[in-house]
């Protein structure tokens, strides 16, 4: 069902190839929730690559253009494969992280201060 409708919003099938039991576990997100974050990380994904640049994922998050130490380092720490971009499954994880549980969004925000 996810990945019909990432091919809808002409992004790869596979950014939507997620493993949602495993998601909702660890962090209780509910399998109904995970589509409208589909569609807005459809709207971020501008070139419709089913990945998001540093720029396309800031901007979103409203990370000051004149913060790049900033901007670097949270995208960094969410870009767990290294790739220079985000997929929707570490995008998926990085907001869940942020949004459920306000202790991790506390040890995110000190990784994010400690990393050089």
């Amino acid at each position: 069902m996810l990945m019909t409708h990432a091919a809808e919003l002409h992004l790869p099938p596979s950014e939507a190839s997620l493993e949602v039991s495993t998601l909702t576990k660890l962090f209780d997100i509910k399998y109904e929730s995970v589509q409208p974050l589909l569609d807005a990380f459809a709207k971020i994904d501008t070139r419709k690559t089913g990945k998001l640049t540093i720029d396309e994922f800031c901007d979103v998050m409203q990370v000051p253009d004149n913060a790049l130490g900033l901007r670097r380092r949270l995208f960094q720490l969410l870009d767990v494969h290294d790739t220079g971009y985000l997929d929707f499954r570490e995008y998926l994880i990085g907001l869940s992280a942020l949004q459920s549980d306000k202790e991790a969004a506390g040890r995110l925000a000190f990784r994010i201060c400690d990393m050089v």
